[in-house]
């Protein structure tokens, strides 16, 4: 009985189309998301931009393009925190230990906390 007054008032038809639009709005929100993210990446090399040489965008390339918590994303990371003062980022998932190694050499100090939430990576420098 309840589909019947359903269908008589369209609306299995409506639910349709909001869950159409609202995958459309998804896909257009991973769009946006992904353009700002390849913006922040391509911000620190914007001043060279107008000079570049086909050698200089050989040396930018990244084959599998940049990957979550690969070194190039978490000193743009780093980079945006500290432009806003902060003094440590904290990073969700794995850090590759080449990454770790890296930060290490060039003076960050990377700790690993456990709590109620998980297991956090905190990147700090002063």
């Amino acid at each position: 009985m309840k589909n019947i007054f359903r269908n008589w008032l369209g609306i299995n038809e409506d639910v349709h189309h909001i869950a159409a639009d609202m995958n459309m709005l998804h896909e257009r929100t991973e769009g946006i998301a992904l353009q700002v993210f390849e913006i922040f990446h391509a911000m620190p090399f914007a001043a060279g931009a107008i000079a570049m040489t086909a050698k200089d965008a050989a040396k930018l390339t990244q084959p599998n393009g940049i990957q979550a918590n690969s070194l190039t994303a978490i000193l743009m990371g780093i980079l945006l925190h500290a432009r806003q003062g902060q003094s440590l980022m904290q990073v969700t998932g794995e850090l590759p230990e080449d990454v770790r190694t890296a930060l290490v050499k060039r003076g960050f100090r990377v700790e690993d906390t456990e709590g109620t939430g998980g297991k956090t990576i905190h990147i700090l420098w002063t």
